[in-house]
């Protein structure tokens, strides 16, 4: 594998969105000495990140009217 074209695809991805998850891992798994080598999990973003990042929850009162809680504080 190419590791200097794909460090920059992974730079360019980085620019155009440094949100982008993925391409932070796979920047930093390229990049650091430990994980060059041992050739870790290439991220292509296709599978769901999941609802780690979020803590909030959508919730209903009786009335049918939409709340965003905290899922750490249910007061509702």
């Amino acid at each position: 594998m190419d590791d200097d074209l794909a460090r920059k695809h992974y730079r360019a991805a980085y620019a155009l969105d440094p949100t982008f998850k993925p391409a932070i891992r796979n920047l930093e798994r390229i990049s650091t000495f430990d994980n060059r080598y041992g050739r870790d999990h290439i991220d292509f973003g296709d599978q769901p990140e999941g609802d780690a990042g979020n803590p909030y929850e959508i919730v209903y009162d009786k009335n049918y009217v939409e709340h965003l809680m905290n899922k750490e504080k249910k007061d509702f």
